[in-house]
């Protein structure tokens, strides 16, 4: 079975011999691809709507790994938290909902041995809540399927990171992303050049103390941006600009 690039970078930090929770497994795909790959012994997979996991249950019984994929119907970790995991995998949603998810269980995911979260939208915030709640960002990725880009996390708990030592844009852009050089680095930097260019633009149409907040905030960004562009280790990907 072959993946998305978005689900192979997921599965590329899955640790070979790991029991992982697949949390919002939609259709199954990567639960199947870890057991049939040989890198995950057993696999628990998850979804909170039924229609999804019946097509994982296919998926399943079509392959033949009833007796080495675990489904169920689970709210988050509901029916997780009480197996042996040594691996989280959170991927294809929002960050607010995975927040929302890792808060209502915070003692099974600080005690699991790391966690793979792939957010579509709200990665600045839920970097800042996996930082203030002592979990260790100790990697990250960037995957492009079509015109669109996927940011992964590889996060353990500890308590050597404090919140003040990621910038705002790190906290955007990915503290791990910015150190690597990361070559999609580039498309994310112009895809968040454009959003708040735009953002700029419809605030300066308005006449309210929110939209000059706004602005500001907007303005920022820009000189932020601007100024990771002139890290030494990142000019050579902005040289022509």
């Amino acid at each position: 079975m072959k993946l998305t690039d978005r689900l192979q970078q997921v599965a590329n930090y899955v640790k070979p011999g790991s029991v992982v929770a697949d949390i919002g497994t939609d259709h199954g795909y990567l639960a199947v691809y870890l057991i049939k790959n040989n890198i995950s012994p057993y696999v628990y997979a998850s979804d909170v709507n039924q229609g999804p996991l019946n097509s994982a249950r296919e998926q399943v019984r079509q392959q033949g790994l009833v007796h080495r994929i675990g489904l169920a119907l689970s709210h988050g970790a509901d029916r997780l938290k009480d197996h042996a995991i040594d691996q989280v995998v959170i991927a294809g949603m929002g960050g607010g909902l995975i927040a929302e998810i890792i808060e209502n269980d915070l003692p099974f995911f600080q005690r699991v041995d790391s966690m793979i979260l792939q957010p579509m939208t709200g990665q600045h915030d839920l970097r800042r809540y996996l930082l203030e709640k002592g979990f260790v960002i100790v990697d990250e990725d960037l995957a492009k399927e079509k015109h669109r880009l996927y940011q992964i996390l590889l996060v353990t708990h500890g308590k050597d990171q404090k919140l003040e030592k990621w910038s705002n844009e790190e906290l955007r852009l990915g503290k791990r992303i910015l150190e690597k050089g990361h070559p999609l680095l580039p498309a994310l930097l112009k895809k968040e050049e454009d959003k708040w260019n735009t953002i700029l633009h419809q605030c300066e149409k308005k006449n309210t103390m929110e939209a000059k907040m706004r602005w500001e905030e907007a303005k920022s960004m820009l000189t932020a941006l601007e100024e990771v562009k002139r890290r030494d280790h990142l000019r050579r990907y902005f040289t022509n600009n």
